[in-house]
């Protein structure tokens, strides 16, 4: 399997998506956090894990999804780049799959946010580049 790359895959209503799992520090569930003012709405507040306060970003309305009740069987993936952390809202979080890196190709026409798409033969996956998410809704990422 050393050519094959592990991701952690996520759904966001009827769609699939990875995200490199170098990437992502846990999945969690949904804990109590702070809304704040003039955010975006895909911004829903700020969140403390572990002691840390992390931005906590809804992917369903970042990709334009739509919105979906939050409650507290929601699960956020917790994700790094370099040192900024960030808690990723999404709709249902499955196991780290190893997809062969000669599936995965660019994502052309698609946007900044996704920047491949890869296959293991029975589904589509949208690769999310984490730098571009965080860069949309947080000030001090670069691009």
């Amino acid at each position: 399997m050393n050519d094959a790359i592990p991701m952690l895959v996520f759904r966001l209503s009827d769609q699939y998506y990875g995200i490199h799992i170098d990437h992502v520090v846990e999945v969690a569930a949904m804990v109590e956090f702070s809304a704040l003012p003039d955010a975006t709405p895909e911004l829903l507040g700020m969140v403390n894990r572990h002691g840390a306060v992390l931005p906590l970003i809804d992917l369903r309305q970042a990709f334009g999804l739509g919105t979906l009740d939050i409650n507290l069987s929601t699960l956020f993936i917790v994700v790094s780049l370099d040192k900024m952390r960030a808690g990723l809202v999404v709709d249902e979080v499955f196991q780290v799959q190893y997809i062969q890196e000669a599936t995965i190709q660019v994502a052309h026409a698609v946007g900044r946010k996704i920047t491949h798409i890869a296959s293991d033969g029975q589904r589509l996956y949208q690769i999310i580049d984490p730098q571009a998410v965080l860069a949309t809704y947080l000030t001090d990422v670069q691009t």
